[in-house]
């Protein structure tokens, strides 16, 4: 599926996305060949970790340790 993915995601890029998984989304952005926005892609990723970590931190902050 490597690389297969990439090249729908070109062509028909808004009907795939409705279709497409996660795992298949991380197998692509993880495959050794470079792919053309790849570097976008990985820093959006980055960004959703980061915001995933700071609300759980926020919410551990906020609760009462009572």
């Amino acid at each position: 599926m490597r690389g297969d993915l990439a090249g729908r995601m070109t062509k028909h890029h808004d009907e795939y996305f409705s279709n497409v998984t996660v795992a298949a989304l991380l197998e692509t952005l993880a495959a050794p060949t470079a792919k053309v926005g790849s570097g976008s892609a990985g820093c959006i990723a980055l960004a959703l970790a980061f915001g995933c970590l700071e609300k759980a931190a926020s919410l551990t902050l906020k609760r009462d340790p009572r």
